[in-house]
């Protein structure tokens, strides 16, 4: 059940604004506590809306005049980070919250079990409480993306119109003389270790499928003709390169991945963007190149690899499934890295029979040449790990990271999947 959206819930992601503060607090934890009341878990199709936000308001009453900072989540928990010295208050807000929900089956079950509310020191349970609301931070954005993904199946249910020529004409006028910056994104790929702390390797800038159709052409289904669509992302490849080239030397302070197609390797464009590239860029600059892509012809890959390597770019294959990856053999291909997609089909091939043919793979590619993309819990990175996996990306990854590091990631570029991701 989607709680923000059947209780009216304001999506202003709350709990990423949580784990922002909480990594603010590393230096002045001392003397602090904090309190999550697990609203979510009461709530049922049973229970009147009124009746959640009611629990709220009297805990929002019950801890005026307390220091502190209130987050309210898009499913109703709630987080208070307050002084220790404040918690016998603090304690009484959440027992008028307990007192109003006696009589609920839902209260008195988790009463008997955990308690409504779980409580944290944070001079002595900070690095737990970091952990945690990481995962309320991950938990958050799946939950956005899940509501994405109803809005955007809602929308294909209703007759939308293929792509033709007419309407591709249409959307490259607009993407030449648009301000492309709102379907820029980024994501990390980092290095993990056992004790889960990221470390960066590199961050790929895209731009968004799923933003163009949405501002651009609402009405359209940009990827049902093929041809059409391989075109458009030919489009948008050269409105990123001309957007960085554009963007300064700022860009490549650090290692970085841009998606592109074959074609875009052997453009004007990428030669343009090529010239005016400072010296020792190139070798920090990853090309990521979709694997059908790349299969489809191979001699202009072969082509446009060898003119991208002597000018001393590296190459990512992207889109690397659970049944490709056996095939792969990076070496011949001559790339740096091959990025593995996280899907059901992968998980369903981990945790079974395939398991060993899969740990096969991984060790033909490379371990430290592989990365595993989609990463969404913690739990996919721990079952990547146990591969022999070493680098990662995906939301999880991205609320893993240190606020400045997140801060920085921002500033790269103007906003936060192909350069055409949907």
């Amino acid at each position: 059940m989607d709680i923000a959206a059947r209780y009216g819930l304001q999506q202003n992601r709350q709990a990423t604004l949580l784990l922002e503060s909480v990594q603010r607090l590393a230096k002045r934890r001392h003397g602090r506590l904090a309190v999550h009341l697990r609203l979510s878990q009461l709530v049922s199709d049973s229970t009147p809306p009124q009746h959640m936000r009611i629990a709220v308001s009297v805990f929002e009453t019950g801890i005026q005049g307390l220091q502190g900072e209130l987050f309210v989540l898009d499913n109703f928990d709630v987080v208070f980070i307050g002084l220790a010295r404040e918690a016998t208050a603090l304690q009484k807000a959440v027992e008028k919250v307990d007192f109003l929900l006696q009589g609920d089956p839902l209260a008195d079950s988790m009463r008997k079990a955990n308690g409504l509310a779980r409580w944290f020191d944070l001079g002595l349970d900070y690095e737990e409480f970091l952990s945690y609301a990481r995962q309320l931070a991950v938990e958050e954005e799946q939950r956005r993306l899940s509501r994405a993904s109803i809005e955007a199946q809602s929308t294909r249910r209703q007759p939308r119109q293929e792509l033709d020529l007419s309407g591709l004409a249409q959307l490259e006028r607009a993407l030449n003389s648009a301000d492309i910056s709102s379907l820029v994104r980024q994501q990390a790929v980092c290095a993990i270790g056992k004790n889960m702390r990221p470390s960066r390797v590199l961050t790929e800038f895209f731009t968004s499928i799923r933003e163009v159709e949405k501002v651009l052409s609402p009405d359209t289904d940009l990827a049902q003709n093929r041809l059409l669509f391989q075109y458009l992302t030919q489009i948008l490849d050269k409105r990123m390169l001309a957007y960085l080239r554009h963007a300064g030397d700022r860009r490549f302070g650090r290692y970085i991945s841009l998606n592109l197609n074959v074609a875009s390797l052997l453009s004007p464009s990428f030669l343009s963007f090529d010239a005016d590239l400072p010296v020792g860029v190139r070798g920090k600059i990853i090309i990521e190149l979709q694997q059908p892509d790349v299969y489809a012809d191979l001699r202009a890959y072969s082509f446009a690899r060898d003119l991208a390597r002597q000018q001393g770019y590296r190459l990512c294959l992207d889109g690397v499934t659970r049944h490709s990856l056996p095939l792969i053999d990076r070496a011949h291909l001559d790339m740096e890295f091959v990025k593995l997609v996280w899907n059901d089909e992968l998980r369903g091939a981990v945790e079974g029979k395939g398991r060993a043919e899969i740990r096969a793979a991984v060790e033909r590619v490379g371990l430290q040449h592989l990365i595993l993309h989609r990463c969404e819990t913690e739990e996919v990175v721990r079952q990547g790990q146990e591969l022999g996996i070493q680098l990662f990306q995906g939301h999880y990854i991205d609320a893993l990271l240190p606020l400045e590091e997140q801060r920085a990631g921002r500033s790269a570029l103007d906003e936060p999947q192909s350069s055409r991701k949907a």
